[in-house]
């Protein structure tokens, strides 16, 4: 009797380890698939906002990767500073360099850097402003909320870190190259006002 105690108890343990192994691996992959799309989600969804921003393209297509309450308070968005100009090229540079997200849960973090160090564009011919150049991209760190809906990731909010400088230059050189005159530039994502 001890025998078939003692075989029953190793074969329980045995199925609970395997069990315990494979609730993990299943953990890490979905895991890992729900960083994997959130990578490339950043890059791309940010993309189309610049899109969307700086070449005026459908709004509309923001609703995929975009929440509704992101879209309405997006300050660059509704008050676009881009309208007076035709932009026929712009460079723009994402790096995701930190994914946070938990398979269980319906929000997660990604750390994104974006910077847009060439806007090539032309004055409209109805532009009401004074200025011959676009303004400069404010170039920054952001981390970027998701929330997970029915149909897939989406960007609920963008929180600025930190201001980036346009060129990178290596940490190797102790003097960067003199830098011209300071050109205003827009802020860079204003955090929405609540009121008590």
């Amino acid at each position: 009797m001890k025998r078939i105690i003692r075989l029953l108890w190793y074969w329980i343990r045995l199925l609970a380890a395997i069990a315990a192994a494979l609730a993990c691996i299943a953990w890490a992959f979905f895991g890992m698939m729900d960083a994997a799309n959130i990578w490339v989600l950043c890059s791309e969804a940010l993309d189309l906002r610049n899109h969307v921003i700086l070449q005026e393209e459908a709004i509309e297509r923001m609703d995929e990767v975009f929440t509704d309450s992101f879209i309405s308070t997006d300050i660059i968005l509704t008050d676009n500073p881009y309208r007076d100009f035709v932009v026929d090229n712009f460079d723009a540079r994402y790096n995701v360099s930190r994914v946070s997200c938990w398979p269980w849960r319906s929000r997660a973090t990604a750390t994104v850097t974006m910077r847009i160090p060439i806007i090539s564009a032309s004055l409209r011919k109805d532009a009401v402003t004074d200025a011959k150049t676009p303004p400069p991209w404010p170039s920054a760190k952001y981390n970027v909320h998701l929330l997970r809906t029915e149909s897939g990731w989406k960007i609920d909010r963008l929180e600025a870190l930190e201001a980036v400088p346009d060129r990178w230059v290596p940490p190797w050189i102790t003097s960067p190259p003199p830098t011209p005159e300071p050109t205003p530039t827009l802020p860079l994502i204003p955090q929405p006002t609540t009121t008590p």
